[in-house]
Parts: C-alpha cells; sequence; structure tokens
C-alpha cells in the first residue's frame, strides 16, 4: 500500500485505499480520464512523467502559493521624445526580459503548464494531471466537489504538499493509467462497459487477466464467472492486486 505522508502532517495522507477511491470515482467522469482534447489517449506513464517533471520543476525554482504581478512589477519607465523605433523596441524587450525572471516560483498549475510545453509533457497530460490530481484531492477531503487548483491555494497550503501530491498522482497514473495491465494473472477493473458472449460488465467491475493477446488484446474472467475480451486500454491494474 502506498502511503505518503505530506510535509509530516497526518492530517493530509495519500493512501492505497484513496487511490482506489479516485480509481472508482474516475469511472463517473463524463469522459475517460485519460482521453485529453486532441482525442487521443495518453498511457499512465506519460501522465507519471508529466507530474515527477512538475514536482522536479517545484523543487528546483521553488512554488508560490498564487501567482501575483504585484510584488516584481515595474512599470516601462519614460522614452525620450526623439527616441528612434530601434530604441524603443529595444527598450521594450529588454523590460519584458526583465520582468520573465528565469527561476521564478510558480504556482502548482503554472507547473503542470510549463510541463505540457516540455519535452516530458503535452497539452493532453497537462489537463489529465489536473483531472488526477483534482480525484486524488477528493478523496483525500472526502469532498466530491473539491477541486485541485483551489486547494493547491488555501492559505495554509505548503510546497512539500504540492510536491508530494505531483508524485502521489504520479504513482496513481502508473497503477490504474492505460498501459499499466501486468500479464497473465493480473487483477483488472474494466474502464468502459464491454458485452461479450450474451453477457455486459460494466465499467467498475474486476477480473482476472487469462490471456494476453498479440495486439494488445486480453481475455478476462470476470468475477462473476464469465469470460470478456477488453483491449489493454479498456482496462487498468485494481487496487486488489
Amino acid at each position: 500500500m502506498l502511503h505518503t505522508e505530506i510535509n509530516d502532517n497526518p492530517s493530509v495522507v495519500i493512501t492505497g485505499a484513496m487511490m482506489a477511491t479516485a480509481a472508482s470515482a474516475a469511472t463517473a467522469l463524463c469522459r475517460p480520464l485519460w482521453s485529453g482534447n486532441s482525442g487521443e489517449r495518453s498511457t499512465g506513464e506519460a501522465v507519471a512523467r508529466h507530474l515527477e517533471a512538475a514536482a522536479e520543476l517545484v523543487d528546483a525554482v521553488g512554488w508560490t502559493r498564487a501567482f501575483s504581478l504585484i510584488p516584481s512589477y515595474q512599470p516601462l519607465g519614460p522614452v525620450a521624445d526623439d527616441a528612434s523605433a530601434e530604441t524603443m523596441l529595444r527598450l521594450l524587450l529588454d523590460h519584458i526580459r526583465d520582468e520573465e525572471i528565469p527561476g521564478r516560483p510558480v504556482t502548482a498549475v503554472e507547473a503542470l503548464g510549463r510541463i505540457g510545453g516540455s519535452p516530458d509533457g503535452d497539452p493532453d497530460t497537462r489537463d489529465i494531471s489536473q483531472e488526477v490530481l483534482t480525484l486524488l484531492v477528493q478523496a483525500l477531503t472526502g469532498s466530491p466537489v473539491a477541486r485541485f487548483a483551489q486547494w493547491a491555494e488555501r492559505l495554509h497550503r505548503t510546497q512539500a504538499e504540492i510536491v508530494a501530491l505531483f508524485r502521489g498522482g504520479a504513482q496513481f497514473a502508473r497503477t490504474y493509467g492505460p498501459g499499466a495491465v501486468s500479464p497473465r494473472g493480473s487483477r483488472v477493473v474494466l474502464a468502459v462497459d464491454i458485452e461479450a458472449l450474451g453477457a455486459r460488465h460494466e465499467a467498475g467491475s474486476q477480473g482476472t487477466v487469462e490471456k494476453v493477446h498479440a495486439g494488445g488484446g486480453l481475455t478476462v474472467r470476470m468475477d462473476d464467472g464469465r469470460a470478456t475480451f477488453p483491449g489493454q486500454g479498456d482496462v487498468s491494474v485494481s487496487a486488489l492486486a
């Protein structure tokens, strides 16, 4: 069982049971958790890499609870009336560079966004990462309406909590995301409804992998004794594994 204490605070703990709760809640989302706005499915490993890279970014540059221009922003100074267009352009570019300070602390949401434009992620894995973190926050707080972005901006939040939640999200993605299925004997849960051999099994039903076919197809013996035949992307690892 994963047991991650965030900032050594026993009131904020991610456990394997919470991850199972989050995985169950994922089946009730209006669209599949692992599919982004591109229409394509991301693997659990890809989402995990995004979250781990975001954690490393926060560790490297620091974290700020909420983004604001007020502490560092300085207005552009006066420009001489007879300044050339080239001079004015140079002054403007220098001002922009001064405001975009490398290594400036980032918010939790900004960290995910920056990784979305890096070799470690893209807009799909960014959005899926936020959905994963929201599911974990709901399991953590017991509130079905909790949202990661608002949780991350609470006055008492800490950098250690943000980093640990990112790493917990990476563990969740590797455990429940597409591509996480192990060979024969793995316990799995259906991520979609499957109908086969006259029987229908709904998303959330569990079973055991009996065979892995070429091309990624599976034969799964469901807990009701019937067989069904999902693809690897249609199942995730069961919390009972």
